[in-house]
């Protein structure tokens, strides 16, 4: 069985097609990224997986069931936005803990707050963990959104441009943490501006591009997606551009 899938999703805004009929899926394990021009579509794609938004037709399934904006459905999934759409009035701690929200039926108590200084510690960012999130860079918040989606020890992760803000040692940290959870056999849904990026760590892509004001979308696997054509076609550069891209 498949981890996650979409099966024919389409969104509209008004008379406005953004996204048709997508079909898609991730197993056990795979990194899928998602790829495209500025508003394209990619963000409201991950929010129509999560049940954020309703397709207008077709659905998305994890583990076989129907996506359902639930507390059992956050028990399994867990989600990096951006950091800029983060409501900051909060402890980095706390932050981090509200990642253990689908599993507590009461207030946190001192195993879980432990249990974020661990996460915090694997990402090498403790040294935040006394500090208020309105004090964070966007980098460092970038970060300890991350932790706060690995606490809950999710099957599928989706992250919203996950480098954004990030230097390039915080954006390899995250890489290779993404490229260890898919050897456990965590799922990976990842939106980026990246290629190369995409190149090094995916196993599938989802390309969005608009063609006569219609959507339209390339999906397969990462070599078959991210060729020169492609990339130089989509994002209307010259092909030459994409020449050393893939030595990341």
């Amino acid at each position: 069985m498949n981890l996650f899938s979409v099966l024919d999703g389409s969104f509209y805004r008004g008379d406005k097609a953004i996204l048709k009929g997508i079909s898609m899926e991730i197993m056990p394990g795979e990194i899928l990224c998602v790829l495209g021009c500025n508003g394209v579509g990619k963000t409201t794609f991950l929010k129509c997986c999560m049940g954020f938004l309703q397709w207008n037709r077709g659905e998305s399934r994890l583990l076989g069931e129907r996506v359902a904006n639930s507390r059992e459905f956050w028990k399994k999934v867990s989600y990096v936005p951006q950091a800029r759409n983060v409501n900051m009035g909060l402890s980095v701690l706390d932050m981090v803990v509200l990642g253990l929200n689908p599993f507590l039926a009461f207030h946190p108590k001192k195993e879980h707050y432990h249990e974020a200084m661990e996460t915090l510690e694997r990402l090498g960012i403790a040294n935040l963990s006394n500090q208020h999130c309105y004090h964070l860079s966007g980098g460092e918040m970038q970060m300890v959104l991350f932790a706060r989606a690995l606490i809950s020890k999710p099957v599928l992760l989706v992250l919203d441009e996950p480098e954004s803000n990030l230097d390039i040692k915080n954006q390899h940290i995250i890489l290779d943490l993404l490229a260890s959870l898919s050897k456990q056999g965590v799922g990976v849904l990842l939106n980026t501006h990246y290629p190369a990026h995409a190149h090094k760590i995916s196993h599938k892509c989802l390309l969005f591009y608009r063609e006569n004001d219609s959507p339209k979308y390339i999906y397969g696997r990462t070599q078959e997606v991210l060729t020169k054509r492609h990339l130089g076609r989509i994002f209307d550069v010259p092909h030459y551009l994409f020449n050393d891209i893939f030595a990341f």
